[in-house]
């Protein structure tokens, strides 16, 4: 995990004000459930591209990974950009940036559709475009889904295919690309993210934020942590 059970953002300090402690304690739980669900689905684009089939599990598993991914890392982006002052149009975001645009409209889905129907030929849960590179040769495949039924309203589907790389990667999978509209006041375009982009983006934010933190909390010396995680158990039985 990009994450390390050190950290301060898992294990905030004492000394840190409460409102600090929950914004760190949110990062953490959105970025481990990326990361998690990124390696799930990684894990699941490899296991389709070895043995192609058209379920009624296998896509929606699929989606559901995809706008996990999308919903977490927008909560991820709205916490940085509110709790350490960044500018939206900073580079490193443009990647998140587009998340948000992606999940802004998935909490409208129900009022896409004839949006969809008439200007456009994505499917409402989007398309999704991967490369698998066959290990151990220098082959590769390359796939599209598209999430559900298509009504071939105009002759096509929307969705784009991943363009491989010249060189031979050391990833069994290339790239991920996800599709889907969003609104702009009548408009309704079409927004591209690289869900490998995304999830590097997000790692590479905590190492620049782990950096600073842990510079400015040096001087502190050793620091009494937060606990994290509790549970609870209680063990019953009935007559």
């Amino acid at each position: 995990m990009t994450i390390s059970n050190n950290s301060h953002f898992r294990f905030p300090p004492k000394k840190l004000k409460p409102e600090q402690v929950i914004v760190f304690n949110a990062i953490t739980y959105s970025v481990d459930i990326c990361e998690i669900t990124y390696n799930r689905l990684y894990d699941e684009l490899i296991k389709f591209s070895k043995d192609p089939s058209s379920t009624n599990e296998n896509y929606p598993k699929i989606f559901a990974d995809v706008w996990t991914i999308i919903s977490n890392a927008t909560i991820f982006r709205n916490l940085i950009v509110r709790y350490f002052d960044l500018e939206t149009d900073e580079p490193m975001l443009e990647e998140l940036e587009k998340a948000k645009k992606l999940r802004n409209s998935y909490q409208h889905i129900d009022e896409r559709i004839s949006e969809i129907l008439t200007l456009n030929d994505l499917p409402i849960y989007g398309s999704l475009s991967w490369v698998r590179n066959i290990p151990e040769s220098n082959k590769f495949q390359q796939f599209m889904l598209y999430s559900g039924v298509f009504t071939n309203h105009k002759k096509s589907v929307g969705g784009q295919m991943v363009k491989p790389n010249k060189e031979i990667e050391n990833k069994e999978i290339n790239e991920i690309i996800f599709e889907s509209i969003t609104r702009q006041g009548g408009n309704f375009p079409k927004v591209t993210v690289s869900i490998k982009k995304l999830i590097t983006d997000i790692q590479n934010w905590i190492v620049h934020f782990e950096k600073q933190i842990d510079e400015q909390l040096e001087a502190y010396g050793e620091m009494e942590r937060h606990n994290t995680n509790l549970f609870f158990q209680i063990n019953g039985h009935r007559k």
